[in-house]
Protein backbone atom coordinates (compact mmCIF):
# COMPACT_ATOMS: atom_id res chain seq x y z
CA UNK A 1 0.00 0.00 0.00
CA UNK A 2 1.46 3.48 -1.01
CA UNK A 3 0.12 6.44 0.30
CA UNK A 4 0.47 9.36 -2.54
CA UNK A 5 2.40 12.32 -1.71
CA UNK A 6 4.95 13.66 -3.61
CA UNK A 7 7.41 12.79 -6.65
CA UNK A 8 7.05 9.85 -8.36
CA UNK A 9 5.87 5.98 -8.24
CA UNK A 10 7.58 3.89 -11.32
CA UNK A 11 6.10 -0.08 -10.87
CA UNK A 12 8.82 -1.83 -12.99
CA UNK A 13 7.52 -5.21 -12.28
CA UNK A 14 4.34 -7.27 -12.62
CA UNK A 15 2.17 -7.99 -9.45
CA UNK A 16 -0.59 -6.15 -7.32
CA UNK A 17 0.21 -2.33 -6.62
CA UNK A 18 -2.09 -0.87 -3.63
CA UNK A 19 -2.71 2.91 -3.55
CA UNK A 20 -4.57 5.16 -1.22
CA UNK A 21 -4.46 9.06 -0.69
CA UNK A 22 -4.68 12.46 -2.03
CA UNK A 23 -1.53 13.68 -3.87
CA UNK A 24 -0.05 16.97 -3.48
CA UNK A 25 2.98 16.80 -4.98
CA UNK A 26 5.14 17.36 -8.50
CA UNK A 27 5.59 13.93 -10.70
CA UNK A 28 8.98 13.27 -11.37
CA UNK A 29 8.97 9.86 -13.63
CA UNK A 30 9.54 11.22 -17.41
CA UNK A 31 7.03 8.73 -19.96
CA UNK A 32 7.83 10.05 -23.16
CA UNK A 33 10.21 11.76 -25.67
CA UNK A 34 7.76 15.07 -25.08
CA UNK A 35 8.63 15.49 -21.38
CA UNK A 36 5.58 14.38 -20.12
CA UNK A 37 5.93 13.12 -16.34
CA UNK A 38 3.48 10.73 -14.54
CA UNK A 39 2.60 10.27 -10.71
CA UNK A 40 1.80 6.72 -10.83
CA UNK A 41 3.85 5.06 -14.50
CA UNK A 42 4.24 1.55 -15.71
CA UNK A 43 7.31 0.86 -16.79
CA UNK A 44 8.06 -0.25 -20.64
CA UNK A 45 10.02 -3.89 -20.02
CA UNK A 46 7.23 -5.23 -18.37
CA UNK A 47 5.34 -8.29 -20.77
CA UNK A 48 2.95 -9.62 -17.65
CA UNK A 49 -0.07 -8.50 -16.43
CA UNK A 50 -0.12 -5.46 -14.11
CA UNK A 51 -3.09 -4.63 -10.89
CA UNK A 52 -3.30 -1.46 -9.84
CA UNK A 53 -5.76 -0.87 -7.04
CA UNK A 54 -6.82 2.92 -6.39
CA UNK A 55 -8.54 3.34 -3.10
CA UNK A 56 -9.90 6.52 -2.72
CA UNK A 57 -7.30 8.55 -4.57
CA UNK A 58 -7.33 12.18 -5.78
CA UNK A 59 -4.74 13.07 -8.17
CA UNK A 60 -5.47 16.32 -9.51
CA UNK A 61 -2.45 18.03 -11.31
CA UNK A 62 -1.94 21.58 -11.86
CA UNK A 63 1.11 21.68 -14.14
CA UNK A 64 1.76 21.13 -18.06
CA UNK A 65 2.90 17.74 -19.14
CA UNK A 66 1.16 15.92 -16.09
CA UNK A 67 -0.43 12.61 -15.92
CA UNK A 68 -2.01 10.81 -12.92
CA UNK A 69 -1.36 7.53 -14.58
CA UNK A 70 0.27 6.32 -17.37
CA UNK A 71 0.59 2.85 -18.19
CA UNK A 72 1.81 4.45 -21.87
CA UNK A 73 5.02 2.35 -22.33
CA UNK A 74 3.69 -1.11 -21.07
CA UNK A 75 3.18 -4.56 -23.55
CA UNK A 76 1.16 -5.77 -20.98
CA UNK A 77 -2.50 -6.43 -19.81
CA UNK A 78 -2.90 -3.33 -16.83
CA UNK A 79 -5.81 -3.57 -14.89
CA UNK A 80 -6.90 -0.94 -12.43
CA UNK A 81 -9.30 -2.27 -9.57
CA UNK A 82 -11.61 0.58 -7.90
CA UNK A 83 -11.95 1.07 -4.14
CA UNK A 84 -14.14 3.95 -2.70
CA UNK A 85 -13.87 7.12 -4.84
CA UNK A 86 -11.18 8.23 -6.61
CA UNK A 87 -10.06 11.04 -9.01
CA UNK A 88 -7.45 11.45 -11.71
CA UNK A 89 -7.29 14.99 -13.87
CA UNK A 90 -4.38 16.65 -15.25
CA UNK A 91 -5.00 19.93 -16.92
CA UNK A 92 -2.35 19.72 -19.86
CA UNK A 93 -0.39 17.82 -22.33
CA UNK A 94 -1.28 13.79 -21.66
CA UNK A 95 -4.61 12.35 -20.81
CA UNK A 96 -5.95 11.70 -17.25
CA UNK A 97 -5.35 7.95 -17.30
CA UNK A 98 -2.86 7.14 -20.44
CA UNK A 99 -3.29 4.04 -21.66
CA UNK A 100 -0.99 1.88 -23.56
CA UNK A 101 0.00 2.64 -26.92
CA UNK A 102 2.38 -0.23 -27.63
CA UNK A 103 0.65 -3.44 -29.93
CA UNK A 104 -0.26 -5.65 -27.12
CA UNK A 105 -1.02 -3.14 -23.92
CA UNK A 106 -4.86 -3.10 -22.94
CA UNK A 107 -6.52 -1.43 -20.18
CA UNK A 108 -8.88 -2.79 -18.05
CA UNK A 109 -10.92 -0.87 -15.14
CA UNK A 110 -13.14 -2.30 -13.35
CA UNK A 111 -14.29 -2.81 -9.43
CA UNK A 112 -12.28 -4.30 -6.45
CA UNK A 113 -15.17 -5.60 -4.47
CA UNK A 114 -18.79 -5.37 -4.25
CA UNK A 115 -19.26 -2.10 -2.82
CA UNK A 116 -19.99 0.66 -4.76
CA UNK A 117 -16.92 2.58 -6.57
CA UNK A 118 -16.24 5.45 -8.92
CA UNK A 119 -13.84 6.72 -10.90
CA UNK A 120 -13.81 10.57 -12.38
CA UNK A 121 -11.06 11.29 -14.99
CA UNK A 122 -10.80 14.83 -16.45
CA UNK A 123 -8.10 16.11 -18.93
CA UNK A 124 -7.65 19.12 -20.96
CA UNK A 125 -6.54 20.99 -24.91
CA UNK A 126 -7.06 17.96 -26.80
CA UNK A 127 -6.09 15.03 -24.71
CA UNK A 128 -8.52 12.30 -23.69
CA UNK A 129 -9.70 11.59 -20.36
CA UNK A 130 -9.06 7.60 -20.83
CA UNK A 131 -7.35 6.85 -23.86
CA UNK A 132 -3.49 6.70 -25.60
CA UNK A 133 -2.80 9.70 -28.01
CA UNK A 134 -1.24 8.12 -31.27
CA UNK A 135 -2.71 4.32 -31.23
CA UNK A 136 -5.69 2.09 -31.58
CA UNK A 137 -5.57 0.15 -28.76
CA UNK A 138 -7.79 -1.88 -26.26
CA UNK A 139 -9.68 -0.43 -23.43
CA UNK A 140 -12.12 -2.51 -21.42
CA UNK A 141 -14.63 -1.55 -18.57
CA UNK A 142 -16.29 -3.65 -16.59
CA UNK A 143 -16.91 -1.43 -13.55
CA UNK A 144 -19.30 0.86 -11.41
CA UNK A 145 -19.20 4.41 -11.83
CA UNK A 146 -17.16 5.97 -14.73
CA UNK A 147 -17.20 9.74 -15.15
CA UNK A 148 -14.88 10.88 -18.61
CA UNK A 149 -14.21 14.19 -19.71
CA UNK A 150 -11.68 15.03 -22.71
CA UNK A 151 -10.26 18.40 -23.55
CA UNK A 152 -11.05 20.29 -26.50
CA UNK A 153 -11.21 18.39 -29.65
CA UNK A 154 -11.01 15.03 -27.23
CA UNK A 155 -12.60 12.23 -26.51
CA UNK A 156 -14.11 11.25 -22.79
CA UNK A 157 -12.68 7.58 -23.68
CA UNK A 158 -10.84 6.55 -26.61
CA UNK A 159 -8.04 8.46 -28.64
CA UNK A 160 -7.44 12.23 -29.01
CA UNK A 161 -6.37 11.46 -32.41
CA UNK A 162 -7.69 7.79 -33.43
CA UNK A 163 -9.88 5.22 -32.43
CA UNK A 164 -9.80 2.96 -29.90
CA UNK A 165 -11.29 -0.94 -29.28
CA UNK A 166 -13.34 0.04 -26.59
CA UNK A 167 -15.40 -2.32 -24.47
CA UNK A 168 -17.93 -1.69 -21.63
CA UNK A 169 -19.69 -4.78 -19.97
CA UNK A 170 -21.14 -3.33 -17.06
CA UNK A 171 -21.55 -0.22 -14.96
CA UNK A 172 -22.81 3.09 -15.78
CA UNK A 173 -20.41 5.32 -18.14
CA UNK A 174 -20.83 8.90 -18.24
CA UNK A 175 -18.45 10.27 -21.01
CA UNK A 176 -18.28 14.00 -22.54
CA UNK A 177 -15.88 14.97 -24.92
CA UNK A 178 -14.50 18.14 -24.88
CA UNK A 179 -15.75 20.77 -28.21
CA UNK A 180 -15.86 18.57 -31.40
CA UNK A 181 -14.53 15.47 -29.25
CA UNK A 182 -16.71 12.30 -29.05
CA UNK A 183 -17.45 10.89 -25.74
CA UNK A 184 -16.47 7.39 -26.50
CA UNK A 185 -14.08 7.12 -29.74
CA UNK A 186 -11.29 8.72 -31.37
CA UNK A 187 -12.06 11.98 -33.72
CA UNK A 188 -10.00 11.52 -36.44
CA UNK A 189 -10.23 7.70 -37.95
CA UNK A 190 -14.10 6.93 -36.49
Amino acid sequence: LSNLTDGSYVISDAGTYHFTGTYRGTPSAVIDSRGCKAVISVAANITEDIIIILEGVKISLTGEKQCPLSARNTTSTVTVQLKGDNTLSAIHGCPALWTPETTNGKLIIESHSDEKVSLTVQSARRYPGIGPIYANRQIQINSETIKATGGSGASGIGSGNYGSAITITGGKVYAKGGNNGAGIGGNDAD
